[in-house]
């Protein structure tokens, strides 16, 4: 099971609802690509030291080196504007809650934060998931980026 796999399967994957999105200017040359991601949450949270650490060096390992993961020192911006700074190309991988932006856009993506939607973590993943791509359609609020996943 791949680390991404591993991630959605994960009690944090649904608790978190964690939007990874990346900047539509990341290039697909077969050239080395480097990419920026701002993280506003410490290193050494469990989010990041457990998932996007590991993630970025299965990024690597993956593409051969072809494509790495550089975090960046400080955050771009605050938590809210996450989807903001990707689509501005400000940086070129963020993440937060559609909740923390401070307008409307993301409603039909928030329904992943609602608490008791299922009987475990893993089954809801799964089931938001197909729903997201599918009935909801949320992937329309994410236009000028693409989601990680």
């Amino acid at each position: 099971m791949s680390l991404v796999s591993k991630f959605k399967s994960s009690a944090l994957a649904p608790a978190i609802s964690v939007a990874w999105v990346l900047s539509a200017s990341l290039a697909t040359s077969a050239q080395a690509e480097e990419s920026a991601m701002s993280s506003w949450l410490p290193p050494a949270h469990p989010i990041v030291a457990k998932a996007i650490a590991p993630w970025a060096a299965e990024v690597a390992k993956a593409t051969e080196g072809r494509v790495t993961v550089r975090m960046l020192p400080r955050p771009s911006g605050p938590p809210h504007a996450a989807c903001d700074l990707a689509a501005d190309g400000v940086a070129d991988i963020t993440y937060g809650l559609h909740s923390f932006t401070t307008d409307d856009r993301f409603l039909r993506s928030q329904t992943g934060q609602l608490s008791f939607l299922g009987n475990t973590a893993a089954k809801t993943s799964v089931a938001y998931w197909n729903a997201y791509a599918n009935e909801i359609k949320a992937q329309d609020e994410h236009m000028g980026t693409k989601q990680l996943g």
